[in-house]
């Protein structure tokens, strides 16, 4: 029993060969392909994770402005009102110190007409 191969099957089977070889290569390409894939979903699901972190931090950051700036605005006022209350207070001092002098210049004056009457 001889067995012959022909010029066209080798031919055939070499084409057969390339096939299922390329065939193997782009399962592998496209199997390589879908774990990148897998692996960048995980990646981008991690960095996902960290914005929406950095998102609540932020919103927390800012409510924690909004709040120091209302106390800053209320110390501000008060720091006003303070200040407007010392001036006034100052103001009606100096005002009794002004009406005591004036009362008693007009004591000395009242005795000075006293003794020019006399």
């Amino acid at each position: 029993m001889e067995v012959s191969i022909s010029l066209e099957q080798m031919v055939n089977a070499f084409f057969y060969l390339i096939m299922v070889t390329s065939v193997i290569v782009y399962a592998i390409l496209i199997n390589s392909m879908i774990k990148g894939n897998k692996e960048r979903d995980v990646f981008l699901d991690r960095f996902k994770l960290k914005y929406q972190e950095q998102q609540n931090q932020l919103k927390n950051l800012d409510q924690d402005y909004r709040y120091l700036r209302k106390f800053y605005e209320s110390i501000e006022k008060f720091s006003e009102e303070a200040s407007r209350f010392y001036i006034v207070e100052k103001t009606e001092k100096r005002a009794q110190e002004l009406v005591d002098q004036l009362s008693r210049l007009d004591e000395s004056l009242i005795e000075m007409q006293k003794q020019h009457e006399n």
